[in-house]
């Protein structure tokens, strides 16, 4: 989305980013489940670290994906979850520096 103001509040309350849906797992998880009540479609997600010291930045492991919004809304949520899954699973085996969260890329439905 353009801005944050896009995005509501409720979504934004837990997040790493004032702007960004950044989210551990499972409440990323959840969160993608919520998006069409709020009128938002999935396009993508990216992986973020939140640092020990509190800082965040992007993973250099878990790039995400690339732009969904040629595929159905249901086909890239599918798609998201599967391989939001499988970052995790091994974030859990081998672990970054930092924590590993979600980022969700959304536009209007």
């Amino acid at each position: 989305m353009d801005s944050s103001n896009d995005i509501p509040k409720e979504l934004l309350s837990r997040s790493l980013s004032d702007r960004e849906i950044v989210l551990p797992y499972p409440d990323v998880i959840a969160t993608i489940h919520r998006l069409p009540e709020f009128g938002l479609r999935l396009l993508g997600w990216e992986g973020w670290l939140r640092y020990p010291d509190g800082r965040w930045g992007h993973s250099a492991r878990h790039q995400g994906t690339v732009d969904l919004s040629d595929i159905p809304a249901q086909e890239a949520m599918e798609l998201c979850i599967r391989t939001l899954e499988q970052a995790h699973a091994e974030a859990k085996r081998e672990p970054e520096v930092g924590e590993l969260y979600f980022c969700v890329i959304v536009s209007a439905a």
